[in-house]
């Protein structure tokens, strides 16, 4: 059973959102307090959903005793991407943090990621990658 209800998810974006759209600074100072603002705003946001979503996962609605898929596709439970809409907050990509329709990775930054992976091997230089280790990078 869940601790918290559809009303305290609704009121917590409700109020997520309002702070997130609150007016416009005034002055260079203003707008520098307004985005450090907005991100922690946009932080708190996501520490909710991971709440709500740890309090409310769903079940999983694979047949029983067949083998489970990377993703399960889960029945019920809290939407997170519906929450962080509400919070006027667009779901992103984990890989690069720019928008994406779902959450999802998207497709070129899988590919990166895996052309990386494929080119350069764990342990075999200090630091991050470079154009040594992946030639389309430019940096």
């Amino acid at each position: 059973m869940s601790r918290y209800t559809k009303q305290q998810h609704e009121d917590v974006a409700r109020i997520l959102k309002d702070q997130l759209s609150s007016a416009a600074p005034l002055n260079w100072v203003g707008h520098i307090a307004e985005v450090e603002t907005n991100a922690t705003v946009k932080r708190i946001a996501y520490r909710f959903a991971d709440l709500f979503a740890a309090d409310n996962p769903g079940a999983c609605s694979c047949p029983p005793g067949e083998e489970h898929p990377s993703k399960c596709n889960m029945r019920g439970g809290f939407n997170r991407e519906q929450f962080l809409a509400a919070c006027g907050l667009e779901p992103t990509c984990p890989l690069c943090g720019k928008p994406s329709d779902n959450g999802e990775v998207h497709l070129d930054c899988a590919h990166y990621e895996q052309a990386v992976a494929d080119r350069c091997e764990v342990g075999s230089h200090d630091g991050p990658c470079t154009s040594a280790c992946v030639p389309e990078r430019r940096d």
